[in-house]
């Protein structure tokens, strides 16, 4: 969780930048009395509270660190060039791994993206997976989502559109991301008594290529998710957040619905509203957006990244 939304609160004490920038609170203070790397204010009572972007510029110094960098080396570094040092450095161990040399980041994911594809058109389920493995393991969980699962998800929901991706072909990225999800959930750290999110997609809708993302982005965030899939019936979709006591359901759809679908919907989301706190990711163009006031409506994966840092903060705030 590495961005907290402007607006959500002006600081942050030391418990909540310790869960956002993933530091420790004896670290954050020694990097600021020793390095300078911030200088958060200070209420009456002599207690730190720090901004969004020092959170931020903290977060960047760690993932720097995190790749081998020496503190003492960057801790002058402006957030920009820290940006760029994180990305030359993934970037530069994910062509070491490609067996080819590119020049430039774009070239690189646009690669590995390539490979990837054209495995699922051999039916070669191993190097697919090897690919993506290994790229989990060398991305950041930004990274790996935003610039190689979200491209790879939409090239391949376009080839199927357009006839030149085959259903079984379509079915394979689809199991294959949905293990990355089982995986990222294991493995992912969620505080006791964190914050509970559904995933799904309502009754008539079965492209789940948008649900998966954001399952993944919200695992990534920490957040315990529960993916239901696509095509839930409204009855299940209450009964799981009731009995789950989630505190947000993310429905997707892609699809455009006739008006009376449309009119159905828009009952659907009242109703669902009163139960739990419903988001609905969905492409700005749909009939639906914005159809139903007190739903939170997601045009892009970075939105729901805002709002998801935002419920998390907001949690810890109480």
């Amino acid at each position: 969780m590495n961005n907290p939304v402007p607006g959500a609160a002006e600081f942050y004490a030391m418990r909540v930048v310790t869960r956002l920038t993933g530091l420790s609170a004896d670290t954050t203070r020694v990097w600021e009395r020793r390095y300078q790397v911030v200088a958060p204010s200070r209420t009456n009572g002599n207690t730190r509270r720090y901004s969004a972007a020092e959170v931020r510029r903290l977060t960047l110094l760690r993932e720097a660190a995190d790749l081998g960098h020496k503190i003492g080396d960057i801790a002058h570094l402006a957030e920009t060039d820290l940006t760029r040092l994180i990305n030359q450095d993934n970037v530069a161990t994910l062509i070491r791994t490609t067996g080819r040399q590119v020049l430039r980041a774009t070239e690189a994911y646009s690669h590995v993206r390539s490979e990837y594809l054209e495995a699922i058109g051999r039916y070669d389920v191993r190097k697919a997976s090897d690919i993506f493995a290994r790229a989990a393991t060398l991305l950041s969980s930004s990274d790996f989502i935003f610039k190689l699962i979200v491209p790879i998800l939409k090239e391949a929901g376009d080839r199927w559109a357009a006839d030149t991706m085959s259903v079984a072909q379509e079915h394979l990225i689809t199991a294959q991301v949905r293990s990355l999800l089982d995986q990222l959930m294991r493995m992912s750290l969620q505080a006791p008594g964190g914050m509970r999110i559904l995933v799904a997609t309502p009754a008539g809708h079965r492209h789940e290529f948008g649900v998966l993302i954001g399952a993944l982005i919200a695992a990534s965030k920490g957040f315990e998710t529960i993916y239901l899939g696509p095509d839930v019936p409204e009855k299940d979709l209450i009964s799981a957040a009731t009995i789950s006591r989630a505190d947000v359901l993310l429905l997707g759809v892609l699809r455009d619905m006739a008006e009376t679908e449309l009119t159905d919907f828009t009952q659907l989301l009242n109703r669902l509203s009163k139960s739990v706190d419903t988001w609905l990711g969905l492409p700005p163009q749909n009939l639906a957006n914005r159809s139903v006031p007190g739903i939170r409506f997601l045009e892009r994966f970075e939105d729901l990244d805002m709002a998801l840092t935002e419920r998390m903060t907001q949690a810890f705030l109480r």
